[in-house]
């Protein structure tokens, strides 16, 4: 996303120096912070002439996280073919863990969960009209 595309979805009142000193905090926020240069959101804010304490602000901002995310989902988006494949190669390979993560990605799989209802305790303190109600809808769900 360029500057101007993202400036065009910036969420905070936009004019002046600092909008361009936003959008550089937020593409480095982006980066996994191994690959951040300068290291440190303090070498940021001096090489971008604001007090670490506006950064701070941003980030304490409505919609500023939203923000880094997009951009986070842009840059990610050319290496999901990658990753993809090396959970399929993985799943291939037998890793369990890997052929879970494929069927749910995948196939939209999901493991089946087992729900125990104590009927007695859900039962007892019921008026019998109600009970028979809650013994028609427990038995419903369990049909499911």
């Amino acid at each position: 996303m360029s500057d101007v595309d993202h400036a065009k979805t910036c969420q905070w009142p936009r004019g002046g120096k600092k909008d361009s000193e936003r959008l550089k905090f937020i593409d480095w926020l982006s980066l996994p912070s191994w690959s951040r240069d300068p290291r440190t959101q303090e070498e940021l804010a001096q090489d971008l002439g604001v007090a670490p304490a506006t950064l701070s602000d941003w980030k304490r901002q409505t919609g500023f996280w939203d923000e880094v995310r997009e951009r986070v989902d842009e840059r990610v988006k050319e290496h999901h073919a990658d990753v993809l494949g090396s959970v399929l190669r993985s799943a291939k390979d037998g890793e369990v863990a890997a052929q879970k993560l494929y069927l749910e990605y995948v196939h939209g799989w999901a493991p089946k969960q087992k729900h125990e209802v104590d009927m007695q305790s859900s039962i007892r303190l019921q008026s019998p009209e109600s009970r028979k109600a809650r013994i028609a809808e427990l038995l419903a769900k369990r049909e499911q």
